[in-house]
């Protein structure tokens, strides 16, 4: 598993001791990771605008044209599930960090002590998801696909296709035995040919769904008041 991870802080002393510490963390317990820095907030504002998203954000928050809060405000609008990290030399924004369900807020000053524990925390939680997957049983096939990487499964005549973030599996079958076999909360249907993981909807307009992929699909008439309801149901505990 992959995992993206961006950088903002416009004083470059700090933000190349921050990515040397998560590189070496990284190789350290074998972990693939693409770590991105910004000096400019503005930058990772044009990746977000493109729908390019990141697994953890490390923010600074005291810069200039966009501070750290302002850019978690605008990450949160799209992204609901990522890890976000807020780096600062000031105590005085502990309490503001957590309305954009930061995830932990580290000062400056102590960033060599907490940014590794941080990490192993992160990483322990993220093992721990893969614990849930869906398992494929055929004669001539078995395997798991975790629920954290399935986008959205549809049908498509006497086949079920999952959308992951690797590639496409096809599966002989119903949408409602997959659906019942899933067995889990964070799958809703938005048609009766599409069922969505909840926790790749970036936002909702209208009557479409945008996902953490950069597609989009077309809530049907039938579904869109329960759709609608569960989404305010998750975010609201998120």
């Amino acid at each position: 598993m992959m995992i993206n991870i961006a950088i903002v802080d416009d004083d470059e002393e700090y933000l190349q001791e921050i990515q040397s510490i998560i590189k070496k963390f990284c190789y350290k317990k074998n972990i693939l990771c693409n770590v991105n820095a910004f000096t400019c907030a503005q930058l990772l504002l044009y990746e977000i605008d493109e729908q390019k998203n990141y697994d953890i954000y490390f923010l600074d928050i005291e810069m200039s044209e966009v501070n750290g809060l302002e850019l978690a405000k605008k990450i949160r609008k799209q992204d609901r599930i990522s890890y976000i990290i807020f780096i600062t030399s000031y105590i005085k924004y502990s309490l503001n960090a957590f309305d954009y369900n930061a995830y932990q807020y580290i000062m400056k000053s102590q960033i060599k002590q907490k940014l590794w524990y941080t990490l192993e925390s992160i990483w322990k939680r993220m093992e721990e998801d893969k614990r849930e997957y869906y398992t494929i049983i055929t004669q001539n096939r078995y395997g798991k696909i975790l629920f954290k990487d399935i986008f959205y499964i549809f049908k498509q005549q006497k086949y079920v296709i999952f959308k992951t973030r690797n590639n496409d599996v096809t599966l002989r079958d119903t949408l409602k035995n997959v659906y019942a076999n899933l067995d889990s909360t964070e799958f809703i249907y938005i048609d009766k040919g599409y069922i969505v993981n909840i926790f790749h909807i970036m936002r909702l307009e209208h009557n479409i769904i945008f996902l953490r992929n950069g597609e989009e699909l077309k809530v049907s008439r039938t579904y869109r008041d329960s759709v609608k309801e569960k989404i305010h149901q998750h975010w609201k505990w998120k």
